[in-house]
């Protein structure tokens, strides 16, 4: 992939190629420094991010047209049965998966958000926080997102 990423800072029109389409046309200089199997492998990891980029904004379309009243995994959730039968489930998983990931991300960030305002809130106040208590609150409050909880409780 770095290989890519290097042809695309030498070449004037990177912004107007894909990385498929790029990987495509230095795939046989590859063939001297990598066995063919990672270079196939390669290949097919591309392909399914290129199905899963045009997923995700089939379900951006969806987002915004329902002007944002669902969460993208909603808008996901509710048309992934009627996606063309061209996107197989393996890129359906890619693109739940890459998904998830982003929902974790916002849900760590929310509950380090939630932290800071609660140590600003204990230092206008002038008492320590007790953060053991405070992520058990949290726990109570939101127990669909402990995960991000926990992330959080382990980096304090």
């Amino acid at each position: 992939m770095k290989i890519i990423w290097n042809y695309r800072e030498s070449d004037s029109d990177y912004e107007l190629k894909t990385r498929l389409e790029i990987f495509r046309e230095i795939k046989s200089s590859l063939k001297d420094q990598f066995v063919v199997g990672a270079i196939t492998a390669c290949e097919k990891q591309l392909v399914l991010s290129e199905e899963a980029d045009s997923i995700e904004e089939i379900v951006n379309d969806e987002y915004h047209r329902n002007e944002g009243n669902l969460t993208k995994r909603a808008c996901f959730d509710a048309i992934k049965d009627k996606l063309l039968s061209s996107f197989n489930d393996k890129e359906k998983n890619v693109y739940s998966s890459r998904l998830a990931f982003e929902e974790q991300r916002d849900d760590n960030k929310l509950i380090f958000d939630m932290l800071a305002r609660a140590k600003m809130k204990a230092k206008a106040d002038r008492v320590e926080l007790d953060t053991d208590a405070f992520f058990e609150q949290l726990r109570e409050k939101h127990p669909f997102k402990s995960s991000a909880i926990n992330f959080v409780a382990g980096r304090v």
